[in-house]
């Protein structure tokens, strides 16, 4: 069985950040994962909110931009049905489970 992992993308985020002058590196998910040697396939944000449409994928990278609620419980049912979820700069704390360290 052939291992597909998703990527959401949203062009608007590259957009706004290259009109600040700034790089959008999620734009290179596409080289990062093809020189891992990892198929990936582009997801649009509401893709996040078709099960269907996720079934399809075993690992999904979510990053840099602020997921919804509905969002969020897609991801967490996503996961739970056995789906990796790979974060980085979201808003979703308690969707991984990152909690403030106790001192």
């Amino acid at each position: 069985m052939s291992t597909i992992t998703g990527y959401v993308y949203d062009d608007s985020l590259r957009v706004r950040a290259n009109e600040r002058g700034e790089n959008y590196w999620y734009a290179y998910m596409p080289e990062i994962l093809d020189e891992l040697g990892i198929r990936g396939a582009q997801l649009a944000r509401s893709d996040l909110l078709a099960p269907d449409r996720l079934a399809g994928f075993t690992f999904l990278f979510v990053g840099d931009f602020t997921l919804t609620m509905d969002e969020k419980l897609a991801l967490r049912d996503w996961v739970a049905r056995g789906g990796t979820l790979i974060g980085f700069a979201t808003d979703a704390d308690d969707l991984f489970g990152v909690r403030p360290a106790m001192r």
